[in-house]
């Protein structure tokens, strides 16, 4: 039921949580310090801050398609109505968009 989908949810989160702190921490620690030159003691590695922007959009994505997959587990298992869960969302303030788009 229910709290099966609730399960599959929190367990998907875990690797996409890893995969933000992976993003932020590539971009937070792209400049690496040199070692032995007084002159310039900092390196910028140049694809770190887009690699972190990468891996932080790829997280965003994989929690997308874990909701979107998590309301189709629970509408496909018989157990919930689409315009009920719909009109639940409107209801809510941060599901208000997806619950009119899913009405459409």
């Amino acid at each position: 039921g229910l709290a099966s989908i609730a399960e599959f949810f929190t367990e998907g989160l875990k690797p996409i949580a890893t995969g933000y702190i992976r993003g932020v921490s590539t971009a937070w620690n792209g400049p690496r310090e040199r070692t032995g030159n007084p002159l310039s003691s900092f390196s910028d590695d140049s694809m770190a801050a887009q690699q972190g922007a990468w891996d932080i959009a790829r997280s965003h994505e994989a929690v997308v398609i874990l909701l979107l997959s998590a309301i189709v587990a629970y509408l496909t298992r018989g157990r919930g109505n689409a315009r009920m869960l719909a009109s639940e969302m409107r209801g809510s303030q941060r599901g208000a968009k997806l619950g009119q788009w899913m009405l459409k």
